[in-house]
């Protein structure tokens, strides 16, 4: 099928490649001794980089908590590599996050959208890319690029590729499928906008994204039968969790945003009913449900569903513990990286019902640019206030001078990010993460 002449192109090569080096600036620029000095973030040293070190290429296809991170698994076996000294090595990774974090803003500058009709919208949604919340821990590290690459692939389900794109698409899918398990989750999305096309490439996307979902099932379930994981559910919990991290969180401060979600955890964790925080957040999808519908936006209902099928699955990404940490997930700042990519996806939803001038009612037009720009607002504060306010994140050892003291005593464990995390560079070391 080919690109209908509706779909707009993208921008010139040369406003590509400056909007490009501004969103990487954008991004550097939050904590830029990360990249100037490297940083391993926890699993990305005491996990992929020890494997890479003792296992080399073998480390490749090397498992996780029961999935492939091809992305992780290869960023670090590079950094491994002869070529590069030890204490370069953190900052090969950083190079990789930033240039992972840079595919969806080529995507959505690239590709033809109807959602995306001129410079002025595809620059707005570059913008919501990288001024969602919560942000922090997806930042800068390929240990949690499976999530940038989530997103990337819900963009590519959104648009359409030019005639020199669908290969590099289709590439861009099957690395993202093996690269963790967001992408993977949308290859039903995959299967409905190729039977709704009749589209090859879709078909073939589907087809290749199904293949790789079958992938890292093999793995998920050999990691149950191995004893790795277990199954729970709180199902009760799932709504008022969507409501909190991606209703409240993204159009809020964070500290009003953390007030209203706290208030909700703390009548959660006394026996409060969830049933009230359900129905809401129940009205809220179906009230955004019927606005796309009416509006006959099926790229932002593409997009919100992709949303919410990495909420459930991000939910469910707590296999294995108990209720109360269940509840937790009600708190902006617990496991936040499930509630980025999703807050990601609906912020563009917004943007695609918006720009529906045609079809969307005034009001449902205003309302969805209203809370883009608030989540905007609010996302460039939280941007210029997290390098102080959390250093947790954007704190910690300069790894080059923890590589110096392991060098002057090879018994010292060097130091990661965030705190208490540490690795024995010796022969066979391994990492350490903090005790729960």
């Amino acid at each position: 099928m080919e690109i209908p002449d509706a779909a707009p192109s993208g921008l010139p090569a040369r406003l590509v490649v400056l909007v490009l080096l501004l969103a990487g600036a954008f991004l550097v620029l939050r904590a830029p001794r990360v990249l100037v000095e490297g940083r391993f973030w926890a699993e990305e040293g005491t996990v992929y980089f020890a494997a890479a070190r003792s296992d080399g290429p073998a480390s490749l296809i090397r498992p996780h908590q029961g999935y492939l991170n091809l992305a992780a698994n290869a960023a670090a076996a590079i950094a491994a590599l002869p070529v590069f000294p030890l204490e370069a090595a953190a900052r090969v990774t950083v190079v990789a996050a930033l240039l992972l974090q840079l595919l969806p803003p080529l995507l959505l500058l690239t590709r033809r959208a109807a959602w995306l009709p001129g410079p002025g919208a595809r620059l707005a949604a570059v913008a919501l890319y990288l001024l969602a919340r919560p942000s922090n821990e997806v930042w800068l590290n390929t240990a949690n690029s499976q999530f940038v690459l989530g997103v990337a692939v819900a963009i590519v389900l959104a648009t359409e590729s030019t005639r020199a794109g669908r290969g590099p698409a289709l590439a861009l899918v099957g690395f993202a499928g093996l690269s963790g398990v967001p992408a993977t989750l949308l290859f039903p999305l995959f299967w409905v906008d190729a039977l709704r096309k009749r589209s090859r490439e879709r078909l073939g996307e589907a087809l290749l994204l199904t293949g790789c979902a079958a992938v890292q099932m093999a793995f998920v379930l050999s990691s149950f039968a191995g004893g790795a994981r277990s199954a729970r559910a709180d199902l009760d919990l799932l709504l008022p969790v969507l409501l909190s991290k991606s209703v409240v969180l993204p159009f809020l401060s964070d500290r009003r945003g953390g007030d209203v979600a706290l208030r909700v955890y703390l009548g959660l964790a006394r026996g409060g009913d969830a049933v009230p925080l359900t129905l809401a957040a129940l009205a809220l999808v179906i009230a955004f449900g019927l606005a796309t519908w009416r509006a006959r936006s099926f790229e932002a209902a593409l997009l919100a569903t992709a949303a919410l099928v990495l909420t459930v699955a991000g939910f469910s990404g707590a296999l294995g513990v108990d209720r109360a940490a269940h509840l937790r997930f009600v708190l902006p700042g617990e496991s936040e990286r499930y509630a980025w990519a999703p807050n990601v996806l609906f912020l563009l939803s917004l943007l695609a019902l918006g720009v529906r001038a045609g079809t969307t009612h005034r009001l449902v037009r205003a309302v969805a640019f209203a809370l883009a720009a608030a989540a905007s607002i609010h996302g460039l504060r939280s941007y210029v206030l997290s390098a102080r306010e959390l250093p947790l994140f954007y704190g910690g050892p300069s790894w080059p001078a923890e590589v110096r003291a392991w060098r002057a005593d090879p018994t010292h464990r060097v130091r990661l990010w965030p705190a208490n995390w540490t690795l024995d560079l010796g022969p066979g070391g391994r990492g350490a993460a903090p005790a729960p």
